[in-house]
């Protein structure tokens, strides 16, 4: 085994898993990166894999690498980042596990992301919200539970992965209901939920006859259902023109809370946002709250009755008219 090869275990068996506790989803991206870099050093550069080091692992084929997985398998430049961000994390560990790399590292660390044109995401006004659930069939229980899902996912403003991995041990539904999240980083976090959010809760679960163990939304075979199944299930209840994912119903919480005066330190910490830098990203998308804002401004510094009227300096007014 040479070295790269153990230092690749180690990063996988231990560090991710047992330093970092990264989630499943981290993990499994990482090791896709991984797969397809080999594959590449393989079959592109024809090198055998008992061979690969960290002297082929250089700065120029990993430059490469990269560049062939956007030129000729059409990745998009957000991939690219996420392989490359994928391969610098390993090298980190890399160096700090053995400073004779430190060179590898260095070049490695050098290799600078691609700027991305930031797209904003779709987000639903109330209204929209509000006509989407309102044409949901309801008739079967997988129309109930398609249902009850989107509420959710629009209430507590969880992420997708968040509420595919919701059991029904998860939910307190009494005086003060709520729902316990796992998120990144495997942290936990306990959401409220509304009343009538609770009410669907409690019916949906009662006529499925759900365990506490069980998964809250799963398939005829008793699976929790997956990413996929959600994005179909959206798009067919789509009734806007948006382009709206599962991510956009998170999206839209946030922002409708900081329309209605939620303070933004609340919104980031129902987000489970760790920077406050990320949560303000949703009051620039708000046009409504940014409405606000200024009439608030506009409000404070013209008060009412303090408005300047012409009449009240005519030498000012000739002279303005003489310009």
């Amino acid at each position: 085994m040479n070295n790269f090869t153990r230092y690749l275990n180690l990063f996988f068996n231990d560090y991710l898993t047992l330093q970092l506790n990264c989630s499943n989803n981290t993990i499994v991206s990482y090791k896709d990166t991984f797969r397809l870099l080999l594959k590449y050093l393989m079959n592109e550069k024809e090198i055998k894999i008992k061979d690969i080091d960290f002297k082929v692992l250089n700065k120029n084929n990993i430059k490469d690498f990269l560049n062939y997985i956007e030129d000729q398998k059409k990745c998009s430049v957000n991939t690219r980042n996420q392989r490359l961000a994928a391969i610098k994390s390993f090298f980190q560990f890399v160096g700090i596990e053995n400073i004779e790399y430190l060179n590898e590292v260095k070049d490695i660390l050098n290799i600078r992301m691609k700027k991305t044109i930031k797209k904003e995401n779709s987000y639903l006004t109330t209204n929209e919200l509000e006509e989407m659930y309102n044409n949901m069939p309801k008739e079967t229980k997988k129309e109930r539970r398609n249902y009850v899902l989107l509420v959710l996912l629009y209430d507590s403003a969880a992420r997708l992965s968040e509420i595919l991995n919701v059991k029904v041990g998860d939910l307190k539904l009494d005086a003060e209901p709520s729902i316990t999240l796992l998120g990144k980083g495997r942290k936990e976090r306990c959401v409220p939920i509304m009343n009538k959010t609770k009410d669907l809760l409690g019916m949906y679960i009662e006529e499925n006859k759900l365990a506490s163990s069980s998964y809250l939304f799963s398939n005829s075979k008793k699976e929790k259902i997956n990413s996929r199944t959600i994005q179909l299930m959206i798009s067919k209840y789509n009734t806007t023109n948006k382009k709206i994912t599962p991510h956009s119903f998170r999206r839209s919480r946030a922002i409708h809370l900081l329309e209605a005066g939620v303070d933004i330190i609340y919104i980031r910490d129902l987000l489970n946002h760790s920077s406050i830098t990320t949560t303000e990203r949703y009051a620039k998308a708000s046009v409504e709250y940014k409405r606000k804002m200024i009439e608030k401004t506009y409000s404070n510094a013209f008060k009412s009755g303090e408005e300047t009227s012409w009449n009240q300096d005519k030498e000012l007014l000739e002279e303005l008219i003489n310009l």
